[in-house]
């Protein structure tokens, strides 16, 4: 899959870093943004341009931890949209410019948990404790131009903000004029995502013909064909009599749950489609999943250190570190 991510040198002390990617397993992680970063040397300025969805708010916090620290001035360019976790990164610049046609989005962390009603309470206050740092990490950009409450507020209302509202909150810096802002991603997960940057509308195709079931052979063959043979039967016991299009779905979800596991290095794909889960909810629960497995990642280089707050979520979560998915898009 290709990454629109990457980190080079420009010159010897100055450096460009590209985030045109999820944040996390996805695309862009912090093992691998830590790892490049020092691998640049002595650089005294980076350039950070960020066009993204979001993703994991560990691998985001790690990441702005990691500029934070680094001796560098960095110098941020919004060239689309950061949102979600991607709004974390954007707040770790010495000066963050935005295009008059680009967005930033702040919302609450969300998250997966499978277990008892104890490990349910136990991921709303974990949760709780993520806001509390993405609050903090917002205040810290704004200079006491929004409250705490306010922010929080913010986060809870899935907040879009164009430039100029994010330059009246302290939150941005410097409105430059509009770009073109290139599709990124679908953004049907986000609840209030602004109408320009939804996709145009495609013209109304004019109704097909009433489709005819596939027979049994046909549907055997069908699966047979995919390497799905063995959930035919689970698929027939939610569908008795499904409908081509039901077929299409089906198999397609079958492919899509083996990507995502194989993606992720789960060794038990048939059982998770066999489960039924929907290809979107696998997305998370993998991204979860790798969060909750990763290891320490040491993000401290040698230089300054600044004066920004560094998240350490070990003891928060460690309790149910087995039991308890962690996501934030």
């Amino acid at each position: 899959m290709k990454s629109w991510y990457s980190i080079k040198n420009l010159s010897p002390h100055t450096a460009e870093i590209s985030i045109y990617d999820e944040i996390g397993m996805w695309g862009v992680t912090a093992a691998d943004f830590a790892r490049e970063l020092k691998a640049l040397g002595d650089a005294t300025d980076l350039t950070l341009r960020i066009n993204s969805p979001g993703g994991s708010v560990f691998d985001a916090l790690a990441i702005y931890n990691t500029l934070r620290r680094h001796p560098a001035t960095v110098t941020a360019t919004v060239d689309g949209i950061a949102a979600s976790a991607a709004s974390v990164i954007a707040m770790a610049a010495d000066k963050l410019v935005m295009p008059a046609n680009s967005f930033l989005m702040i919302h609450d962390p969300s998250g997966l948990v499978m277990g008892t009603a104890d490990d349910m309470r136990d991921m709303s206050d974990v949760l709780d404790s993520i806001k509390t740092a993405l609050v903090n990490t917002y205040h810290r950009k704004t200079k006491d131009s929004l409250t705490v409450a306010d922010i929080a507020a913010m986060l809870s209302e899935e907040t879009w903000l164009t430039a100029e509202e994010a330059v009246g909150f302290g939150l941005a810096d410097e409105i430059e004029d509009a770009i073109q802002i290139a599709a990124l991603c679908s953004l049907d997960r986000f609840k209030n995502a602004p109408q320009s940057l939804q996709p145009k509308s495609a013209p109304v195709a004019p109704p097909a013909a009433a489709p005819v079931a596939l027979n049994a052979t046909a549907l055997a063959e069908r699966f047979t064909t995919a390497n799905a043979a063995h959930h035919l039967a689970g698929f027939l016991s939610r569908q008795p009599e499904p409908t081509p299009e039901q077929i299409d779905e089906e198999l397609a979800r079958i492919q899509a749950l083996r990507d995502v596991c194989a993606a992720a290095h789960l060794d038990d794909a048939d059982a998770w489609i066999a489960s039924g889960v929907q290809a979107h909810h696998m997305h998370l629960i993998a991204t979860a999943i790798q969060s909750a497995i990763d290891q320490h990642i040491d993000t401290t280089p040698p230089g300054k250190q600044p004066d920004a707050p560094v998240y350490d979520f070990t003891k928060v979560y460690a309790k149910r570190r087995q039991n308890t998915l962690f996501s934030n898009v």
